[in-house]
């Protein structure tokens, strides 16, 4: 998206408006209709407020896959984005040069550190929180509650909230998942209420470096969970 075009504003509770659209141009905040009609996928229509997904993405295999198979199906069907790695998974996209496709698509930056106290925010506040692909690293911090990285942080805030509702899919394998303090984990973010994408007909768990390092993953169920939890379609 060039520097010049309106984007959504990354300001607290955007997607949960109501009226007027509130616009961020290279000036500031600006606020009123306008539609953006043309230009990449992430050039919504302004005008019309839509819900906003937080994508976190981890350095795990699929990382580079959340553009096409899961930002721009989600575009289609209504949603923002915007999309928080985390330190190694940043170094990763960095290194393939898929960072700036990501920023195109969701017109927004593609948050990897901790914003100054001066600075806006970068991100409207989600209305679902999806962590995919989740590592067993980040899993098990994500069940203690423990903040070390942006990525976490905003993740950790929403499942303490609990109005927020949170997607995790862990892409591991039967060594992590064999891990003595794995069941906890997972229990305690069930008994926050969070979506675990898990199980053998979705993700089959095998040893390590037995399985196919590019095997899909399961797309259609995080996106079919993701809907779920859609502001639309949840109680009250």
């Amino acid at each position: 998206m060039g520097e010049g075009n309106l984007v959504l504003a990354g300001i607290c509770g955007l997607g949960r408006l109501t009226g007027p659209a509130v616009l961020r141009t290279d000036a500031g905040f600006a606020s009123g209709p306008a539609d953006i009609t043309s230009g990449p996928p992430g050039a919504l229509l302004a005008s019309a407020i839509v819900p906003f997904l937080g994508v976190v993405g981890c350095a795990a295999d699929g990382v580079d896959q959340i553009g096409p198979r899961l930002i721009e199906p989600m575009l289609r069907r209504g949603w923002g984005a915007g999309v928080t790695l985390t330190p190694t998974a940043a170094t990763w996209l960095d290194a393939e040069g898929s960072i700036p496709r990501l920023r195109e698509l969701t017109g927004l930056p593609v948050r990897r550190a901790p914003r100054l106290p001066s600075e806006a925010k970068p991100h409207p506040v989600p209305d679902c929180y999806v962590v995919t692909p989740a590592t067993a690293n980040t899993v098990a911090k994500l069940g203690l509650g423990l903040a070390d990285n942006q990525a976490l942080t905003q993740v950790c805030e929403a499942i303490g909230g609990g109005d927020v509702p949170v997607i995790v899919f862990p892409r591991i394998n039967a060594a992590h998942a064999a891990h003595p303090a794995w069941p906890q984990h997972i229990a305690a973010l069930r008994k926050a209420g969070v979506t675990l994408i898990t199980g053998e007909d979705v993700w089959p768990l095998h040893r390590p470096r037995e399985g196919s390092p590019d095997r899909e993953l399961p797309w259609s169920a995080i996106i079919e969970a993701i809907e779920t939890n859609s502001p639309k379609n949840r109680p009250g």
